[in-house]
């Protein structure tokens, strides 16, 4: 059971990882193409710190999210192989991954409001903040989890 476990979190991790170099990709192409007015955005001089805050945000949140990702995949992966399904080192991980979730895709929904609106506004996603809050449940409850399982390899 725990072989067939490993084997399937480690496919599962490998196509994550292969979809988040892909999005990564995709991520610097449209930053490139955004730095070198090949898009139909444009920057302004009045708001160009906040424009860039916002476009460095975009890019190292989301990238971040997905090392993230790759990482507590990893580390599950070498946990379970220990026969542990729960390791305390992840909780940590993803509490950064809402946050880095929260603020990469917070940044990707306002890149366009304050690089081409005329009035620039803050855009804030009720899925996004709902996404970030289950994640934060979801690191709650595998905390719990992990503090369970390590008190049952001591009773044993």
């Amino acid at each position: 059971m725990k072989s067939s476990n490993s084997k399937s979190l480690l496919g599962i991790a490998i196509v994550i990882f292969l979809l988040s170099l892909v999005s990564i990709s995709v991520l610097f192409v449209q930053g490139f193409d955004v730095c070198t007015n090949g898009s139909d955005l444009a920057w302004r001089e009045d708001l160009f710190q906040m424009q860039m805050i916002i476009f460095i945000g975009k890019l190292f949140f989301k990238t971040a999210f997905y090392v993230l990702l790759f990482f507590f995949l990893i580390k599950q992966h070498k946990a379970i192989k220990n026969g542990v399904l729960f390791p305390r080192a992840n909780v940590l991980i993803m509490y950064f991954m809402a946050a880095f979730y929260f603020m990469g895709n917070f940044c990707q929904e306002n890149i366009k409001t304050f690089i081409s609106a005329e009035t620039p506004h803050i855009v804030l996603n009720f899925d996004t903040t709902i996404y970030t809050l289950l994640l934060i449940i979801f690191a709650l409850m595998y905390k719990v989890a992990a503090k369970v399982s390590e008190e049952n390899n001591l009773t044993i």
